[in-house]
């Protein structure tokens, strides 16, 4: 394909694509001769292995004199970050530094970004250190882990590494590479990599708006196959530490209850044994036979009442030196569970005072055997459950009233 086969659209386009190449080179040229000033965007050697560069932010009399800002196209924006409206830049305003002049390779600059810009990143820094709270609070683009790891990943270890490699006394001056068959640094090798950039957007200028079109839908395709493997790599890595490290906030709140019931329980055992040990030191142990035990014979307080009867249930007598009191749950018939649960309240207290998940029943009663120093006179009332496969069906409320 010739020039002459393209459109007439297409060769203004590719005339245009020409001029533009050269204004940039023409433009480039231009700039590595000039100092460096506020608003500049520079490459650093120290941050090479980063995808990074810096923005000069403010410029003062002593040294360092360039305040600079780290700069990314990451695409998400944090409560702290400021996104260039025009292109895809994004300014990290917590991540900067104050650099020497002699630090800014005129080679190495890379653009300018306008006053408008600068000036709102001024007013970003001025707010984060103005209220130190504002900036460690949070937005919802801060708790992203995909914002994290970018964090953790690239914008501190380039920021380390500036403060590391900012030089005290001005730095040796790089050995170029002479000839053909000159060899240098990374430092000497890089005008030479960028002048042989501007040649080839030069040349690309001249090629036909297929040629054009091509080249960059092939680039898309490399870019995307690289974001694509990227993340399947940060899926995979977010998996493994939390298999490893991981727990779900459901199992840390299981967890925390488990141990406060262990810690109730060992508590409630040591109380206990406190008092056999006090007892045994009164003197040497001896039979206990329980005489006259206080019985209590309960049916659920929906079936009393439904027989007619408007009275309330008989009150269970406690006599003075009885330690336990006795208490007979009867079931319904129909009612079959592996195991049951009974919950103790007292009248106008909604606390339970004592439960037990484990009991079981025989001949359609649930028997318990309670301490009956426990009891004070007044009203009371058993939570029935039945227990199967996890879950609890109440069963029916027990009315008991304590006399002394």
């Amino acid at each position: 394909m010739t020039a002459s086969d393209l459109s007439p659209r297409q060769q203004r386009l590719a005339a245009a694509s020409v001029a533009a190449a050269g204004s940039a080179r023409s433009s480039a040229v231009a700039r590595r001769s000039q100092p460096p000033g506020v608003g500049d965007r520079y490459l650093l050697p120290a941050t090479s292995a980063f995808p990074v560069e810096w923005v000069l932010l403010e410029r003062r009399r002593e040294p360092p004199a360039f305040l600079a800002v780290l700069a990314d196209i990451h695409p998400l924006v944090g409560s702290a970050d400021l996104a260039v409206p025009a292109g895809d830049l994004r300014l990290r305003c917590r991540a900067r530094v104050w650099l020497e002049e002699r630090a800014l390779d005129p080679a190495l600059r890379a653009g300018a970004l306008d006053r408008l810009t600068v000036e709102k990143a001024r007013r970003r820094i001025l707010e984060l250190d103005r209220d130190p709270h504002a900036a460690a609070m949070a937005g919802e683009v801060d708790s992203l882990l995909e914002y994290q790891d970018w964090q953790r990943d690239v914008i501190a270890p380039a920021l380390a590494a500036v403060r590391e490699a900012t030089p005290a006394e001005p730095p040796a001056e790089p050995e170029r590479p002479h000839g053909r068959g000159g060899r240098g640094g990374r430092e000497a090798r890089r005008p030479v990599f960028l002048a042989a950039a501007a040649s080839v957007l030069f040349l690309a200028g001249l090629a036909t708006l297929a040629g054009i079109a091509g080249w960059q839908s092939r680039r898309i395709d490399h870019l995307a196959a690289e974001k694509q493997a990227a993340q399947t790599a940060l899926r995979r890595e977010h998996a493994r530490q939390e298999q490893v490290f991981g727990l779900a906030g459901q199992d840390r709140q299981q967890l925390a209850a488990t141990a406060r019931q262990a810690t109730a329980k060992v508590a409630e055992l040591e109380r206990r044994l406190a008092e056999i040990r006090k007892e045994n030191e009164k003197g040497p142990a001896i039979l206990r036979a329980l005489v006259n035990v206080p019985v209590a014979i309960l049916y659920p307080a929906e079936v009393l009442r439904g027989e007619g009867s408007e009275e309330e249930p008989e009150a269970t007598r406690i006599k003075a030196g009885a330690l336990d009191l006795t208490v007979v749950l009867n079931l319904d018939p129909e009612a079959s569970y592996p195991t049951y649960r009974a919950v103790l309240k007292r009248e106008g207290n909604p606390a339970p005072l004592w439960q037990n998940d484990h009991l079981e029943s025989m001949d359609q009663r649930v028997q318990l055997s309670l301490d009956s120093r426990v009891f004070s006179p007044g009203a009371y009332r058993f939570d029935l459950y039945g227990l199967r496969e996890g879950r609890a069906e109440p069963l029916g409320e027990y009315e008991l009233t304590i006399e002394r």
